[in-house]
């Protein structure tokens, strides 16, 4: 079934350097919870391969149940006969053998061969049954093989006359027989009608003799206390037009046999889950299973649609051993991962638990599940990007993150659930100047230079052409042989002192024009930029740095006339940013005790203005949610993160609570050091094995390409549209 086969606020994507050391340092430190989840996850494959090959077992003999008595019989063996002594068989990506073998059998009630039971005479003619054995061997994962038996009578056993006669054997998942089982027998369309009740004898066989002929009335009903029940069913043309199994069918003087299969009820407990494993209550879910009872329509046996309790927990007590698929249906959420990753294979007597982990719905979301193509255990630590024009994102398998970037809902936050928010600061960081963005707070200060040419101290020479008069104390055009230039230019180097960002001046100057031209020019970054300014009007510039200069540009159309500035005042802001600051994060609950893999953040390094280890962090971690000590790599409040992708000391495993202090400061108070993303990585019970998650994504095709050490590379693509869910196989190398 594809809900279709099932993002999140985008999230600012990883160099390739830093997803490298977030995969491999991830592997090492998360070794142990990854080989207990692929134990898990092989135990039930293993069960899984059981299951499928009990079915088969059951099928060929039920194809040898309903076959002609002369046919029963091998093609190369004695006695002779229709079935193929070895098949293979191709199911659920598991390759099976199947082996047939067929005697005769001679039953001890009237004698043997060799006249040996005491009161019995001697039988010449043993050949009372004939004994079926189907054995389904597999290697992937290797297992015993399943082994299922049946006796098949030749028809017209002894019965009063005009009867007919009915054998049933009753076995379990293993085919082995199952001894007093109840067998309810019901006709209504003979007179008097039929209801008898019987049970199995010790090799779970029944024989009800002289029945009176009946086409399609025989009901029969099989169960037992604390086991699955098994039946016939009367054709429905509207609900259930072919059954399977069809009420029987006694014909007179001859035989007909029914299996039928029952064995211990198992429990099954499903957990509803959030992301960091609190409870999901009264959440809809569908469950079915794959054993049919009719086709053409399919007409499953189980199929139920019960919710979670308050404590957003189902518990089913009685189902039989199938393979069942597990949904749930609730329209504000979807399903981000399943623990464990695998069909709910149900043994027979077993209790199994599982959890789904749930995510808020999105219009378009995918599940990935990554397994290996020969054991189909999930594949923790694969890298899994999805990507198309305009978006680009990578998860890895298995790993659970906390993930901040974007702190512009302030403090006050003890508890991490506005992701944009967080507990406390500094009061010199600034998080909302640009939502998405932890800085240092800035200032601004006025300044105001003055000069009026008296001096040429801040006369540019490589620049100026114009005539810096310092006698007449004025700049005016340069003269040549007693006429002026048509154009010249006056620059003057840097005119502020003061360490910062300039951000916006207003020019006032004293000028004499007599019918000619001044254009003025100021920059803000030592003359790379000069921007054109009105005289008297603020500007803003467009290109902001921390050296102020000064640039007119005179022209004269009569070169007996010059134009002049006797002097100019620059009143200007300058913007600074804190020497240092620090914000301490929300408490984020991974759940349960966890095991901490990496820190990383964005952008990878900071500006070089601001210094060494301009940014660095610090964490906390508890049991309790109440006591926190800041710690740094090496375990002690002494030392901080400061290289993005660090391995997150060891003495944090185990803990459920972390917070992130994060440390900002420069050297250089014109620059400040910035966070776009912080991420935190943590494997726990809590993450489903194998998986990934994408939520909010487009109803469009997606390229997929999944890398994992030791396995070829998966490149490939997948149409999301509504809830999407996929499953990968990888080829070892």
């Amino acid at each position: 079934m594809q809900r279709a086969i099932i993002p999140m606020k985008q999230q600012k994507g990883f160099s390739l350097i830093e997803l490298i050391v977030v995969i491999g340092i991830f592997v090492t430190s998360s070794v142990f919870i990854i080989s207990g989840f692929d134990r898990g996850i092989q135990a039930l494959a293993m069960s899984r391969s059981k299951v499928t090959a009990t079915a088969i077992a059951n099928e060929k003999l039920e194809i040898v149940r309903n076959m002609p008595y002369a046919d029963v019989g091998t093609t190369t063996g004695w006695p002779p006969g229709n079935l193929p002594s070895t098949t293979t068989l191709l199911r659920n990506n598991f390759e099976f053998v199947v082996e047939t073998r067929i005697d005769f059998h001679d039953d001890p009630f009237d004698g043997n061969a060799a006249g040996t039971i005491v009161g019995k005479p001697q039988d010449t003619t043993p050949n009372d049954y004939k004994k079926v054995e189907v054995s389904v061997k597999w290697n992937k994962p290797l297992a015993d093989p399943v082994l299922l038996s049946t006796l098949v009578a030749p028809k017209g056993l002894e019965s009063a006359e005009n009867t007919g006669s009915l054998l049933i054997q009753v076995f379990n998942a293993s085919g082995q027989p199952v001894p007093q089982a109840t067998v309810h027998i019901t006709n209504t369309l003979v007179d008097p009608w039929i209801d008898i009740t019987n049970t199995t004898d010790n090799d779970g066989n029944l024989q009800v003799l002289s029945l009176p002929p009946s086409v399609g009335g025989y009901h029969v009903e099989v169960s037992k206390d604390s086991y699955s029940n098994d039946s016939t069913y009367a054709v429905d043309l509207i609900n259930l037009p072919h059954p399977i199994k069809p009420d029987l069918t006694i014909v007179e003087e001859d035989v007909t046999e029914a299996s039928f299969a029952i064995d211990l009820v198992s429990s099954l407990t499903i957990n509803t889950v959030g992301s960091a494993c609190e409870m999901m209550p009264n959440i809809s879910l569908a469950i079915w299973g794959e054993k049919l009872i009719g086709t053409d329509p399919d007409t499953l046996k189980y199929s139920s649609e019960p919710p979670t309790n308050s404590e957003g927990t189902l518990e089913l007590d009685d189902l039989e051993w199938d393979s069942y698929t597990l949904l749930e249906t609730a329209t504000d959420y979807d399903i981000a991962g399943i623990i464990p990753p695998v069909l709910l294979n149900i043994l027979p007597n077993t209790f199994q638990t599982t959890s789904l982990v749930l995510a808020d719905h999105t219009t378009n979301s995918l599940r990935v599940s990554v397994k290996d193509a020969g054991t189909e255990i999930a594949l923790t630590a694969a890298d899994v990007r999805l990507s198309k024009s305009g978006y680009d994102e990578s998860k890895i398998t298995g790993y659970g993150f906390f993930l901040q970037n974007d702190w512009s809902g302030g403090s006050g936050q003890s508890d991490y659930s506005d992701s944009t928010k967080y507990e406390i600061d500094s009061g010199t960081v600034d998080v909302t100047s640009t939502p998405g963005n932890l800085i240092l707070s800035s200032f601004e200060t006025p300044g105001n230079f003055f000069d009026s040419f008296s001096t040429d101290n801040y006369k540019d020479a490589t620049a100026t052409t114009a005539d810096w008069n310092t006698a007449f104390e004025q700049i005016q055009l340069a003269d040549n042989a007693g006429e002026y230039m048509l154009n010249g230019v006056a620059q003057t180097t840097k005119l502020n002192t003061e360490l910062g960002k300039l951000t916006k001046a207003t020019l006032s100057v004293n000028e004499t024009l007599d019918g000619q031209t001044i254009s003025y020019f100021i920059s803000a970054n030592g003359g790379i930029n000069f921007e054109p300014v009105t005289v008297g009007v603020e500007h803003d510039f467009v290109t902001t740095g921390g050296d102020l200069m000064f640039r007119a540009e005179l022209s004269t159309i009569d070169p007996l006339v010059t134009p002049a500035i006797q002097d100019i005042t620059i009143s200007y802001s300058i913007e600074a940013f804190q020497s240092s600051g620090s914000l301490t994060s929300s408490s984020f609950n991974t759940g349960t005790t966890s095991t901490f893999g990496t820190l990383t953040w964005t952008p990878f390094a900071q500006q070089p203005e601001t210094g060494l280890e301009s940014m660095k962090v610090q964490l906390a971690t508890n049991t309790d949610n109440s006591t926190w000590g800041f710690i740094g790599p090496d375990g002690t409040s002494g030392s901080y993160y400061a290289t993005s992708g660090t391995q997150i000391h060891e003495g944090h495993n185990g803990d459920q609570y972390a917070k992130y202090k994060v440390f900002l400061s420069s050297e250089n108070i014109a620059y400040s050091p910035i966070v776009t993303s912080l991420q935190l990585g943590y494997t726990s019970a809590c993450i489903p094995p194998g998986q990934v998650f994408f939520s909010g994504l487009d109803a469009d095709t997606y390229s997929i390409d999944i890398t994992l050490a030791g396995y070829e590379v998966l490149n490939t693509s997948v149409t999301v549209n509504g809830t999407t869910q996929s499953e990968y196989f990888l080829n070892p190398l």
